[in-house]
């Protein structure tokens, strides 16, 4: 039943956007009511929901599909923001090919190399709106052309046109966005709402939107964030920068099971909560037990392609809770990886090696990776390797399904094109699973020792994500964490199963203000750069402390972010700015024609005895560069991400905050 809701709201949406599929969670800040959101293929509303919808868009203009492209947001920054007009009216920006695009875009235009082909950023993140512009859109029904609307055509499934309404509003701007030259792959175009709220009450939430709290992982750069909250800007789901916040995947799973800071409780619509409460296990029976002290618990989440673990030391009083109670690690290793040393060690076995068979040629040319571990570099070129070729996506399908068959028997008979392996769970659990868990225990114990804590001191465990519900990791979490109650998502199939954990926690957030990460928040990183920049007039060399001081005459709280400036001053620069690559994530191929703001052998801060001077024409170039980029952003590089943060999180205390179902 759909629960009816007062006027106006404090809403606030959380998107879990992950390698595969997105998935999305209103949140009443009033009445503490979660709604996950759900899809239907358009066209097709008699048809299941989905609560995740797939990652993966077609660019139509260019041909080819686009999908899993969350590690193309990493290389640099774009915008999505078009000065001038060069195509013909009603075509969206995406159908027109890249050197008829505003020439300040084209210019700084970083081409990205993803299976096989070119993709300039700013094409990707168009992208990217229009898979987020159907939460927006989501609950619009198709309008007859007699309606008298102008109509803008979606490409579906089947090869049919479904007319939809064009219009300047925040949600019709979002359907017309969906229905431009970007067609999703199955279901093509879906349309939904959230589930438990009434239809009628969903496009009003979406327009009370205060802000939406993204999902990330926490190694990866600011490149990402930057990128995401530009695309998050472009779909219309809020208006300014600073409603767009980000939180660590493992830490939104432990906000999934905790109370509120004022012993709010957190529902859920009934029918889901018969099998996915996001309060199941701790939350309020660890507040309500006759223990005192501090309890400590660990989430991990293990997707597609990132493993995140948080170890969490809740206060006793949970209004103290803030993000220094969390510790987190996080390394790229999850399902695709799995998927990889299957098809190194049990698909390309050292006999098909020797004799050059089961398309060992696709990787006969490189280094492989080690089995269980991330090693990066290697494994995003086999992944390129795979994908880039038909044979290589029909191993990595077989692996897929041998890894889900073995859950649930002893061999598994396996073929691809005309060969055909016979694998064995045992072989399976020693040559693949091992290895990761194995790693996995490592980050653990290492978080352990950082702490100073013992695993027997754990009383939960959460565990989220596809990888991690496979028997072999829980198994693992059982005999690692012997005091420990483990939480994890509902099996597969199971009427919610799809929702997310993750995208519960986020939606979440404004009950638990003090986790946020306000200095990574409020100051980015190609805005601190540009502000260091500033305050430094001169290349005379200066110690850190005195380089401190000048950004803080500047209004920049200098001394909590010593740490993010000393970086800077040793050449760890946020990516995107020159072809050096210094990032200790993976980085994807960048088409050799694209151009950088610094001269790669030239260093921007050169060491003098203890102390760093600046290159003046460097710090120019790089100025200049970020100026012009902004001009196709909805970011600035002028001021810090401070305006509407205490509204976004804290309601009015005069409104009732209990509510249930």
């Amino acid at each position: 039943m759909a629960v009816p809701n007062g006027p106006a709201g404090f809403w606030y949406l959380g998107i879990d956007l992950g390698t595969t599929h997105l998935s999305a969670a209103l949140f009443d800040r009033l009445t503490c009511q979660l709604y996950p959101l759900y899809w239907h293929p358009l066209g097709s509303q008699g048809s299941d929901p989905t609560f995740r919808l797939p990652s993966q868009v077609y660019l139509r203009s260019q041909g080819w599909w686009l999908h899993q492209f969350k590690p193309l947001l990493l290389p640099g920054i774009a915008g999505t923001k078009v000065k001038e007009n060069p195509w013909d009216s009603g075509m969206h920006p995406t159908v027109v090919p890249l050197e008829l695009l505003n020439r300040k875009r084209a210019k700084r235009e970083m081409v990205l190399r993803s299976h096989g082909r070119s993709l300039g950023l700013s094409d990707l993140l168009d992208a990217l709106s229009a898979l987020l512009a159907t939460i927006a859109a989501a609950g619009v029904a198709p309008l007859a052309q007699g309606e008298g609307l102008p109509v803008v055509e979606v490409a579906s499934g089947s090869g049919r046109s479904l007319r939809l309404p064009s219009a300047s509003s925040p949600r019709s701007h979002a359907v017309a966005t969906l229905s431009s030259a970007l067609t999703m792959a199955t279901p093509s175009a879906a349309i939904g709402g959230a589930a438990g709220l009434d239809p009628d009450r969903f496009p009003q939430a979406i327009a009370q939107l205060r802000g939406a709290i993204v999902s990330f992982p926490g190694s990866w750069p600011d490149s990402y964030c930057f990128n995401i909250r530009e695309s998050i800007l472009s779909a219309k789901l809020v208006q300014e920068p600073s409603q767009v916040l980000f939180v660590e995947n493992a830490i939104a799973a432990w906000l999934s099971v905790l109370p509120g800071v004022g012993g709010e409780r957190v529902t859920i619509p009934s029918v889901l909560s018969r099998q996915f409460h996001p309060q199941e296990g701790p939350g309020a029976s660890w507040h309500r037990s006759r223990a005192v002290g501090t309890r400590y618990g660990l989430a991990i989440d293990s997707g597609a392609t990132m493993t995140e673990l948080a170890l969490v030391s809740v206060p006793e009083n949970l209004e103290e809770l803030s993000d220094s109670h969390f510790k987190t690690r996080s390394f790229p290793y999850a399902g695709q990886g799995l998927d990889q040393d299957i098809i190194c060690q049990l698909f390309w076995t050292e006999a098909v090696r020797r004799e050059n068979r089961g398309y060992w040629y696709l990787g006969c040319d490189l280094e492989l990776p080690r089995p269980g571990e991330p090693d990066g570099v290697r494994r995003m070129q086999l992944q390129q390797r795979l994908l880039e070729h038909p044979a290589g996506r029909e191993l990595l399908a077989a692996a897929e399904e041998v890894k889900l068959a073995l859950q649930e028997r002893d061999v598994y008979p396996v073929t691809v094109g005309e060969f055909r392996w016979t694998i064995a769970h045992r072989e399976l659990q020693t040559l693949v699973v091992e290895p990761f868990l194995n790693f996995l225990n490592q980050a653990l114990n290492g978080l352990l020792i950082e702490t100073g804590l013992s695993a027997i001191a754990i009383e939960r465990a959460v565990c989220t994500g596809g990888t991690a519900q496979s028997p072999s990791l829980k198994g693992w979490m059982r005999q690692k964490l012997p005091n420990a109650m483990l939480i994890a998502d509902p099996p597969r199939g199971n009427r919610g199963s799809g929702s997310s954990r993750i995208a519960f926690g986020l939606a979440a957030l404004p009950l638990y203000p003090r986790v946020l990460d306000l200095n990574r928040q409020q100051y980015g990183d190609y805005f601190l750069l540009a502000e260091l920049l500033r305050a430094i007039t001169d290349d005379c060399p200066r110690s850190l402390g005195e380089i401190v001081a000048l950004v803080e005459h500047r209004g920049i709280h200098g001394r909590s972010l010593g740490s993010r400036i000393q970086g800077f001053l040793d050449g760890d620069l946020p990516p995107g700015l020159s072809s050096t690559g210094n990032s200790a994530v993976p980085m994807p191929e960048v088409a050799a024609t694209t151009e950088y703001p610094l001269t790669r052998d030239i260093p921007l801060f050169e060491q003098v005895d203890g102390t760093y001077r600046v290159n003046l024409e460097q710090s120019g170039r790089l100025l200049q560069y970020l100026q012009a980029i902004a001009t196709t952003t909805h970011q600035h590089f002028e001021d810090p991400l401070l305006l509407y943060l205490s509204e976004f999180l804290t309601p009015p205390r005069h409104h009732s905050e209990n509510f249930s179902i």
